[in-house]
């Protein structure tokens, strides 16, 4: 009798070991497949939002730089025209200009891939060959009261990438796109230049 009690014993023990075995592989399996979730999830993530950017819906967070404003004694309207002027200067397009959303956006305008380079940082990518790229400005036109304006500029940035992904990618923007449009905006708006001191400019 206790050498059947045995041998039911060591039976059960095996069969205990298996289960334990088996919810280990199973556990470790989850895992994996958790992990390669979130790993497919987050390359999906870097490239998805360059193939947004052709909708008709403005969203400020896709810009690829910090904001830049600056404040005028000018009135929003002359504000608005000389914002227009300076764009045009730049030999850029205007794609949207919504006076009534205070805002006017540019069609994308291409750059080489050295130019690429001096106005954006590029994501990694491994195996990159950058052939070429392109920008667009977002300028927010707010009035503060009937002589003063704030003037908001954002710009966006790509590069395409033609040896791994064939894709276009968001590249974060240097700020000196943005500061060639002001050299340009400032002579335009000059005069009563100075800050007026009721504004709090840091909104």
């Amino acid at each position: 009798m206790d050498l059947i009690d045995k041998r039911l014993k060591n039976k059960l023990f095996k069969k205990k070991n298996i289960v334990i075995y088996k919810n280990k592989t199973e556990g470790e399996m989850k895992r994996y497949v958790c992990l390669l979730t979130i790993v497919l999830l987050t390359c999906v993530c870097i490239t998805i939002p360059a193939e947004t950017l052709n909708s008709t819906t403005y969203n400020r967070k896709s810009e690829t730089s910090a904001p830049l404003s600056d404040i005028y004694r000018k009135s929003f309207h002359e504000s608005w025209q000389a914002v227009t002027n300076t764009l045009k200067e730049m030999g850029l397009v205007i794609k949207e200009n919504h006076l009534d959303q205070e805002r006017i956006t540019t069609e994308f305008a291409e750059v080489t891939p050295d130019n690429l380079d001096d106005i954006s940082t590029k994501p990694f990518i491994p195996n990159a060959i950058w052939s070429k790229g392109r920008y667009s400005l977002t300028v927010e036109i707010s009035s503060i009261n009937e002589k003063t304006t704030k003037v908001t500029i954002l710009t966006h940035v790509e590069g395409y990438e033609d040896n791994t992904t064939e894709a276009w990618h968001l590249c974060q923007a240097k700020q000196g796109v943005a500061n060639l449009f002001y050299s340009l905006l400032y002579p335009r708006l000059a005069d009563g230049y100075e800050i007026p001191e009721d504004v709090d400019y840091r909104k």
